[in-house]
């Protein structure tokens, strides 16, 4: 799995997400320079090639813990699943149109630094979840 995120995060919150990513070994994040939302697509882009992506979306579909455990399970066998995360601008359109779906995680506006470490905690969590792991508990 890849992580696709627009901008640097404070190092509180990276130590946060070190501390999953240490549990998936197989995730990898990748930043992109915070600059507007036409420059952060092409670069986006250049990423998004040949991956199976999904863009999070204040518009795309909202799931609850256990139904987004079920969501990464029937995808589990796209090559190289990619979750994107915007700026502050958001994605561009042509980043959104290359999405094969959209998931929100709230109607709330999220800064972009938080928003990865709900990402990264939620997909442990779906991990945990199929495999009957007590976390989710």
């Amino acid at each position: 799995m890849i992580i696709l995120a627009v901008g640097k995060i404070r190092e509180t919150l990276e130590e946060e997400i070190n501390f999953y990513k240490k549990q998936m070994p197989k995730l990898k994040i990748i930043e992109i320079k915070d600059s507007n939302k036409e420059k952060e697509g092409r670069q986006l882009l250049k990423y998004m090639k040949d991956n199976y992506c999904v863009s999070l979306s204040i518009k795309g579909k909202a799931y609850d813990s256990i139904s987004f455990s079920n969501f990464l399970e029937k995808l589990k066998e796209k090559k190289n699943l990619t979750f994107i995360i915007g700026g502050s601008e958001g994605l561009s359109d042509e980043v959104l149109k290359e999405c094969r779906e959209h998931i929100s995680f709230s109607k709330m506006t999220f800064p972009h630094g938080l928003m990865r470490l709900i990402l990264v905690e939620q997909l442990y969590r779906a991990t945990k979840i199929s495999e009957n792991h007590p976390y989710h508990k």
